[in-house]
């Protein structure tokens, strides 16, 4: 369901980000006469083995088993942290967890994975039931943590009434996509951000034909869009429908699955691109492009309008920002093209970024919400600002916090962006914490002629996305959210990816093509022919027992 932004993405050996750890008061975690509870340290330690990966590229003092999380483990918890097998590259090592999974050898600790390998891994039998034990050591504030969404993650993670995974909370304000344009285009053209689809209209033949970023030549290109589409997820959104992957209640209370739902409004955003194709408003090389040629579009200063993610600034970082000292991203709510001006709702996604399983043939599958909860005392207790430089950044900028084995976020908790926003406002840090005090520092360096802080400054400064747009769409607007979140079926399995597929290239045919709308029809009805009625029937089933079963994990 998500797209390539989330990048935690099926790749175990790129995500060191997730992670958590274990119990309930620290004074000095990496020391041996801790502060922990007695029964908190395994003694005699136990050892627990995680995938093997390749050593980092990237220059820096730790390594995936050389760093201050291993070592606060072993210290506080008593836990060794080995690799099960060697990998030479990113690729090698993919490859072998595969190759091992496929054949039930799994590590103790699997951590990062995609939404399909949790339910690989819970359909072998390979993931131990953590749900007695949630309840019995997770502490108070991991639970707080692990519930900050409303609960939805722990919900994610839980198939047939039991819990078998430890989920990377992942708020939904992470998952919105808005808006982005160049307003120094804008300036350029004397106009104002879009509001309606008809403004949106103007605006693009405007950027393709008036020259906005006046060089002198019309050589800027208009709505684009990788090969996923989800790009343009936007413009759906905009006319009242949501495609993307996801399950919504009909008026009978019958789950209809994203594709085959609000079709009358799909064909109205279908109708739209159609028009901005024909008028060149839209990229030529619509639906082609993958991910790192859509975005170097952006980057390189041939597009000024993307539909995209809070941290769409990381894309466009590295190319035309350090050449071109007017380019200027700013987010604005989706426009609109419902009746009245109704303002649009935004699709986003309830549910964890990742899964982190321990494996059903641990020993101490306890172990691993101890790391969890070691994890949720250091980045969210009290006690935080203690641990900051050691566990969280450290004084050169890296993020240790990335070793964790196990971690997680505080959903939907914009404060950081808004205290450091009021700081640099005001010029007085002098109520921030650590981690937002070197956000400010480094908002003011770009306020000072730096830069290479154009990001943290868009980032953090007065006015960015999390104060604005995303305030907008946690207060205001209520975005589409899936009715369904229960697990893929035996039928998704075999057949969602190419009926997916097949939407893909309907949805491309119609919006280059020209031909009439009213022929995605024919999609629908080959939804249900090749196997879109199982799913749903399937779907409606796990459905009818979620709700039936009112099981849960309890906080």
């Amino acid at each position: 369901m998500l797209k390539k932004i989330i990048i935690f993405s099926t790749n175990l050996i790129l995500i060191l980000c997730l992670a958590t750890g274990c119990s309930n008061k620290i004074v000095d975690p990496d020391k041996d006469d801790n502060n922990f509870d007695s029964v908190s340290k395994y003694d005699p330690e136990i050892e627990l083995t995680v995938p093997g990966v390749p050593d980092s590229q990237e220059e820096s003092d730790y390594d995936y088993l050389n760093n201050q999380w291993v070592d606060v483990y072993k210290n506080a918890l008593g836990i060794n942290i080995t690799s099960k097998w060697d990998a030479d590259t990113s690729t090698d090592g993919v490859q072998k967890l595969n190759e091992q999974l496929a054949i039930g050898v799994v590590p103790d600790i699997m951590i990062g994975l995609s939404r399909s390998q949790f339910d690989f891994v819970v359909r072998l039998g390979l993931a131990a039931d953590l749900t007695d034990l949630f309840d019995e050591y997770a502490t108070p504030l991991t639970k707080e943590i692990l519930n900050s969404d409303g609960g939805h993650a722990l919900r994610y993670s839980t198939i047939d009434g039991k819990l078998y995974a430890l989920p990377y909370v992942y708020g939904y304000t992470d998952n919105i996509l808005m808006m982005w344009i160049r307003t120094d285009w804008l300036e350029n053209l004397g106009m104002e951000y879009p509001r309606t689809s008809d403004e949106l209209y103007m605006v693009l033949d405007a950027f393709v034909n008036k020259d906005p970023d006046q060089d002198g030549v019309n050589n800027t290109v208009g709505l684009c869009t990788s090969n996923s589409l989800y790009e343009i997820g936007s413009i759906f959104n905009m006319f009242g429908a949501q495609p993307f992957w996801s399950w919504y209640l009909n008026e009978d209370n019958v789950l209809r699955y994203s594709t085959v739902s609000y079709t009358d409004n799909i064909k109205k955003s279908l109708a739209y691109m159609q028009r901005l194709y024909k008028e060149n408003l839209m990229y030529s090389e619509f639906g082609i492009m993958d991910s790192a040629e859509y975005y170097k579009m952006f980057a390189d200063g041939k597009a000024g309008i993307a539909f995209e993610y809070k941290y769409f600034p990381l894309q466009v970082e590295e190319g035309e920002i350090q050449n071109n000292i007017n380019a200027n991203w700013q987010a604005f709510p989706i426009p609109t093209g419902l009746e009245n001006n109704e303002p649009a709702r935004p699709f986003s996604y309830h549910g964890p970024a990742a899964y982190g399983v321990i494996s059903s043939k641990c020993k101490n599958p306890e172990a691993a919400i101890k790391m969890l909860n070691l994890y949720t005392e250091i980045k969210f207790s009290e006690n935080k600002e203690q641990y900051y430089l050691q566990y969280i950044k450290d004084e050169k900028g890296y993020n240790i916090d990335g070793f964790a084995l196990f971690s997680t976020a505080r959903a939907n908790d914009l404060s950081e962006f808004e205290h450091v926003a009021e700081a640099v406002e005001k010029q007085d840090p002098s109520q921030l914490k650590h981690g937002e005090k070197l956000r400010y520092d480094a908002c003011m360096k770009y306020l000072e002629g730096n830069r290479k802080n154009w990001l943290d400054y868009k980032l953090y400064g007065p006015g960015n996305v999390s104060t604005t747009v995303l305030q907008y769409y946690r207060n205001s607007i209520i975005p589409f959210f899936s009715d369904f979140d229960g697990p893929n079926t035996t039928s998704m399995h075999l057949n969602i990816a190419m009926l997916n597929s097949k939407w893909i290239k309907t949805c491309t045919r119609i919006i280059m093509s020209g031909e009439a709308v009213n022929n995605y029809d024919d999609y629908v009805e080959d939804w249900y022919a090749f196997g879109g009625d199982k799913i749903e029937e399937e779907a409606n089933a796990e459905y009818l027992k979620a709700a039936s079963s009112q099981q849960g994990i309890k906080k």
